[in-house]
This record gives C-alpha cells, sequence and structure tokens, in this order.
C-alpha cells in the first residue's frame, strides 16, 4: 500500500503557542544546520558524511562518463545506504518538534539546509531504478519536510499571543505537525512506539478544547474560520485514519 493514503494535503498551515506546552529540544545542530551558511554550487562541497558515503559506496567509481559530468547521476547507488540517509533526513527533522510542539522559530532558520538535502537524496533516488519502498520513504521525507515549511509560516502568520484566535489557530496548525511523531519512517503509525495511544489521545483531547474554545470566539473574520475548520478537518482525518492502524489484541483461545 502506498504511503499516499495517509497523507493529508495542506493548503495553508499555522501553529498555536500553548502557554502549558514548550518545545523541549537537546542542543547541538543537526548536520543540516551546518549547510545553513553553504552558497557553493558544487555538488561535492558541504555535503554530510552520510551523503559522500551514498555517493561512493564501498569505494566505486563512475560507472560511465567522465568525472568532470554530473557524478550524481554515474555512480552505482547503494539501497542500504540511501535508505540510511533519508533515515538520517527524517530523523534530524524531528529534532525540530515532538508530541508537545513544534519549534518554528529554529526550523526556519535551517530549512535552506535541509532542501538542499531533500534536493540530493531527490536526484539519487529518482535517478536510478529503485524500489517502490525506497520511492515511499522519499515521498514520506517530502511530505514531513513540506508539512513543516508551510505550518512555520502558518505559525509565524498567526504568532499574536494576544489574540485569542490567533492562539488557537496558532495551535490546532502546529497540531498538524506534532501528530508525525508517532509515525514511522515510512509514515505508518509506529506500533513499536509505546506511548502511541496515549499521545493519540492526548492530540484528541487538545483538538477537542481548541474547538470548542474557538466555537465560543466573537467577531472571527470568515477567512480565519474557514482556515480553522479546514486545519480541524485535516487533524480529524489524519487521526481517523491513524487509529484505524492500531492493531487488535490478540484474544486468547479458552481451552477447554
Amino acid at each position: 500500500m502506498r504511503l499516499v493514503s495517509i497523507y493529508v494535503a495542506f493548503t495553508l498551515t499555522s501553529v498555536v503557542d500553548c502557554a502549558w506546552m514548550r518545545l523541549k529540544v537537546n542542543s547541538g545542530d543537526t548536520a543540516y544546520e551546518q549547510l545553513v551558511n553553504d552558497t557553493s554550487e558544487d555538488t561535492d562541497s558541504g555535503q554530510t558524511e552520510a551523503f559522500q558515503t551514498i555517493r561512493y559506496p564501498l569505494g566505486k567509481r563512475p560507472i560511465y562518463g567522465s568525472q568532470n559530468e554530473n557524478p550524481m547521476m554515474k555512480y552505482e547507488i547503494d539501497p542500504k545506504q540511501v535508505e540510511r540517509l533519508l533515515g538520517l533526513f527524517v530523523s534530524d527533522l524531528r529534532f525540530y518538534f515532538n508530541e508537545t510542539s513544534f519549534d518554528s522559530r529554529k526550523f526556519e532558520s535551517v530549512v535552506s539546509g535541509f532542501r538542499k538535502e531533500l534536493a540530493k537524496n531527490n536526484i539519487l533516488i529518482e535517478g536510478e531504478s529503485s524500489s517502490q519502498e525506497l520511492l515511499d520513504q522519499l515521498t514520506f521525507a517530502k511530505h514531513v519536510f513540506l508539512i513543516m515549511v508551510d505550518s512555520a509560516k502558518g505559525m509565524h502568520y498567526y504568532s499574536d499571543v494576544s489574540n485569542p484566535c490567533h492562539r488557537l489557530m496558532h495551535s490546532v496548525i502546529e497540531l498538524n505537525v506534532r501528530i508525525l511523531t508517532v509515525l514511522d519512517a515510512r509514515g505508518k503509525l509506529d506500533v513499536h512506539n509505546d506511548s502511541y495511544e496515549a499521545e493519540l489521545a492526548l492530540f484528541k483531547r487538545c483538538l477537542k478544547i481548541w474547538v470548542e474554545k474557538f466555537v465560543n470566539l466573537m467577531h472571527v473574520p470568515i477567512g480565519e474560520r474557514l482556515v480553522f475548520a479546514t486545519q480541524v478537518k485535516q487533524v480529524q482525518t489524519t487521526l481517523a485514519m491513524l487509529e484505524k492502524q492500531i492493531p487488535i489484541p490478540m484474544t486468547p483461545l479458552l481451552v477447554q
């Protein structure tokens, strides 16, 4: 089954600032933050160690053509190494969000670095005869990145914490990012995460509270009501799809 079935199209995103929810991330830069100031056009410069490993797996040299030509299309690709690279990419994206919030400000400062790495991944995988599984993993990596980019913009737009409407808009948009914490590297519900059911329950409670508060607001422009309704629908759809993936407990057979 392709991953696309659980993806939610994001038309406009923004995220909420909840006083009782604060993002806690470890200090230190990811490999992609180090690429932010890299303006070189040379595809060999500013690469992460992981990407260089993919470019030259097991010391293999170009299959054909001159080394002065586009090297990214001239080297054999090790699928396992490419899969590892995509895993590192998604892992570094997760550095900026968890089940309670999304550090959109810090993420916005490193978007260009992530965009470069995603472009390299795209060339490596789509330029080869990659398996459907690898293509699906690339699709999910793109999905996570684009949701984060769009949501960061929305959170910035609805950043007036003194405005009750903005706070709720911000929160629901952020929730669309936070839901990503319960997905595995291929975009499916991570049933190996012991807390996934508690996290899904938390997301549902938050959404219910915010919807109730928003309904009681007065003088909300029609445009913002439509955006809020769209975001709520996206969260509800995603949660419903994920709940369908929760394993059904096995009932032990009674021995007569």
